[in-house]
């Protein structure tokens, strides 16, 4: 099993090499969406099993295996059950790649944001979860009485991922909450109880888990009504919280 540093494994290869295998993307140089599955390719020609960087919490493996914590879909998994594979580098350019710095797109062309995610929107949504963890954290209670944050203000990570508010209601009870700027889809529903079983000792038993945003998929609907200890709150855009 061969593991580098993304960094250490891309600077071995020109730039030229690296977009015309459509790794990099032309011209403004960014790891995008389109640089997944060249990379994992690339990776594979290379035997390169897994790359990481330790300072973004991030991964992905030959197999397609990923983690970013800055993801706005899931925050870890499979790259084949992600609707936007951009996500496997979203916030993480700085992080990864040794060429943003040294490569900025001229004055003449449009700007593009340090993401490159396809979706305009995927940059304004992380925006507005941050803004909303914010808010709940300010307003705790709002969203259940009894409830106190014990994650000491910052997301806690995990084996599947990082946590964006961990809590304990009234009763003693772990609480592990899941924040999705707008419509959360099915996808959403499987990550927090990946979550919640990451959490499940012998110390700690009894897990609750409360996902949170704008508006829920049907089928997510459907799938928690099976799952008595998840709630689905659904928030206004002045982050009110009720109950679905």
């Amino acid at each position: 099993m061969t593991e580098l540093h993304i960094k250490e494994f891309l600077t071995r290869f020109s730039v030229d090499e690296l977009t015309s295998e459509g790794i990099l993307r032309e011209g403004s140089l960014f790891l995008s969406n389109l640089s997944v599955e060249p990379l994992i390719n690339w990776m594979n020609t290379h035997e390169v099993t897994r790359l990481y960087a330790t300072e973004g919490d991030w991964f992905l493996t030959s197999e397609g295996e990923f983690q970013n914590p800055y993801s706005t879909e899931a925050k870890s998994g499979k790259v084949e059950k992600l609707n936007t594979l951009g996500n496997v580098f979203f916030r993480q350019n700085p992080t990864l790649n040794p060429y943003y710095v040294a490569s900025p797109a001229p004055e003449t062309t449009r700007h593009v944001p340090e993401t490159d995610i396809e979706d305009p929107s995927d940059e304004a949504r992380f925006r507005l979860e941050r803004d909303l963890q914010k808010a709940l954290r300010s307003n705790i209670q709002q969203l259940e009485a009894g409830l106190k944050i014990i994650d000491g203000g910052s997301e806690q990570s995990v084996g599947t991922g990082r946590i964006d508010i961990t809590a304990k209601d009234s009763e003693g009870c772990l609480v592990v909450i899941e924040l999705k700027a707008g419509r959360a889809n099915l996808a959403a529903i499987g990550q927090l109880l990946s979550y919640m079983g990451s959490e499940i000792s012998e110390q700690c038993s009894a897990v609750r888990g409360i996902l949170i945003a704008s508006d829920f998929d049907p089928r997510l609907v459907a799938a928690a009504k099976a799952v008595p200890n998840v709630s689905l709150v659904a928030y206004s855009h002045q982050f009110s919280f009720r109950e679905v």
